[in-house]
């Protein structure tokens, strides 16, 4: 016997009882194949490690709702605002006289 399910909880399209985006994030929950066109498209693209760090901020839900071109486009934006911030980051260190020296793990003055 078959066994029916609430209409209510039934997608009236495919008479499935998930709706067909839901059906495709549970089954591709990953996106290998989207995540790669995106990068391709991208200036990011060509940088993974900076890639990978961008991609693991956006939530999975926009990931699976955006097409390749925007994801690429999201993560372009991103790149950008990280490179600008970077930026003002260290010109308002140079302006307080003092910088971050990576090699030592510490703070150094720079002064007149």
């Amino acid at each position: 016997m078959k066994e029916y399910l609430d209409p209510t909880r039934r997608d009236a399209r495919h008479n499935h009882p998930l709706s067909r985006k839901e059906a495709d994030m549970n089954n591709n929950a990953n996106h290998t194949i989207k995540v790669n066109r995106a990068l391709t498209q991208s200036k990011i693209g060509n940088h993974p490690a900076s890639a990978a760090a961008m991609l693991q901020a956006i939530p999975a839900d926009i990931i699976a709702a955006l097409p390749a071109r925007l994801l690429a486009q999201l993560l372009d934006a991103q790149w950008a605002l990280a490179s600008s911030s970077k930026a003002i980051a260290t010109h308002e260190a140079v302006q307080e006289g003092i910088i971050w020296d990576a090699d030592q793990n510490r703070s150094r003055e720079i002064g007149p």
